[in-house]
């Protein structure tokens, strides 16, 4: 037992010395710790691969409110500008809506004219004809002051007006005072308030014909961009829900190149690699592109394979999104 302790005990002590020799030159100084290099990909050999060219940006397009499509302008492969008309829905009962709250704008405007101006000059003068009257038929009948008017003029004044009546001091004052009243309304216009409520009837208007055009806007369908048609979701007289997309245009002053490569391959591939890219309709004009994606095939979770996206670093006249293109990324 005691020498199987020892024996235990000596083994335990080279270890020791084996460990602290590992950091000593023979000399017995420590050496200095030098970090691995990090390992640097080398291809064995050049890797290659077939694609397509696809559009670097695609966007699909939609109604933001539901309807039938009533037409549909563009089809796949055609080339569209921006602001170009792609597909509209059913606008008929829409374009009424437009009409009506015009009709209603139009109406409130005149009003707000008609409070602004005031009164006209026709029913001024016709105010002031009213009041004159009154004040004749006041001194007619004031003894005090009979002689003071020729009896002719009163009588024709309160004949225009038509304001004859029973001769009571109180009725012909309160017939002045209502007369005078009405003529400083007519010259006081336009009120304030009056002018407020017409201005916020224009504004309420005016807002409802934005709502209805903006509802109506929303029926057709407009190219955000310069691009191509490149897929067409739905036809003419088939109904489109809220976001659904009716077409998708792509910008083709940016392509790209789309490729499968197996797992191998793929592992000494990285995102911002440079590869030469040739095309099948274009022989003998290699183009750079640069990796700009790389992931897993998703819908097949059986595949190792991965695909790779490679940005063209430029686009040679006469290249068409979909033709083959091989790819070479050399060693």
């Amino acid at each position: 037992m005691m020498i199987k302790t020892k024996f235990l005990s000596l083994i335990f002590l080279f270890l020791i010395l084996l460990l602290t020799n590992c950091y000593l030159d023979p000399d017995g100084s420590n050496l200095e710790y030098e970090p691995r290099p990090e390992p640097t990909w080398q291809f064995e050999q050049d890797i290659r691969v077939t694609g397509k060219v696809i559009p670097s940006h695609s966007l699909d397009l939609g109604f933001p409110i539901e309807g039938q499509v009533v037409e549909r302008l563009v089809n796949e492969g055609d080339s569209v500008s921006r602001g170009d008309v792609i597909a509209s829905l059913d606008t008929r009962l829409m374009e009424k809506e437009v009409a009506e709250a015009e009709s209603h704008l139009e109406i409130a405007k005149a009003n707000f004219e008609r409070v602004l101006v005031g009164a006209n000059q026709d029913v001024l003068i016709q105010a002031k004809k009213e009041l004159i009257a009154a004040q004749a038929l006041t001194l007619m009948n004031a003894t005090e002051v009979t002689e003071s008017i020729p009896e002719e003029l009163a009588l024709a004044l309160a004949d225009e007006a038509n304001l004859l009546s029973p001769p009571e001091a109180t009725v012909q004052a309160a017939s002045v005072a209502s007369a005078q009243a009405r003529l400083d309304y007519l010259e006081s216009l336009p009120l304030p308030e009056e002018l407020a409520l017409a201005q916020a009837e224009v504004n309420r208007a005016q807002a409802s014909v934005n709502s209805a055009k903006e509802l109506r806007d929303k029926a057709i369908l407009l190219s955000p961009l310069d691009g191509f048609v490149i897929r067409v979701y739905l036809q003419a007289y088939e109904f489109a829900k809220i976001g659904e997309p009716i077409v998708r245009i792509s910008d083709l002053s940016e392509l790209s190149v789309e490729a499968w490569m197996d797992e191998v391959d793929a592992a000494s591939v990285f995102i911002g690699d440079t590869a030469t890219v040739t095309f099948e309709t274009l022989p003998g004009i290699p183009v750079r592109a640069e990796v700009t994606g790389l992931k897993p095939n998703l819908n097949n979770t059986e595949s190792r394979d991965f695909m790779v996206v490679l940005k063209l670093l430029e686009v040679p006249e006469g290249l068409r999104w979909g033709v083959t293109a091989e790819v070479t990324f050399q060693k």
